[in-house]
């Protein structure tokens, strides 16, 4: 089941920006590990989890920092 998008505010954007950048952090560190090797399955689904992630959840995190920034 898909995590439900919550409206980007003041409240939640320090969270959302913290998920948005763990999960980039992550994927960096996997496509790290994956140079000239073949990750195993369960590494890939996540790199490949975390990289729908970003994709799905960039403009929210630009909201945040935005609304952070004023």
């Amino acid at each position: 089941m898909a995590e439900q998008k919550l409206e980007v505010n003041a409240t939640n954007a320090p969270r959302i920006i913290e998920k948005f950048e763990k999960a980039i952090k992550d994927f960096a560190e996997l496509e790290i590990k994956s140079i000239g090797t073949t990750l195993a399955p369960e590494f890939a689904d996540k790199r490949e989890s975390n990289y729908c992630y970003i994709k799905d959840n960039q403009n929210d995190y630009d909201k945040a920092k935005e609304i952070l920034k004023n």
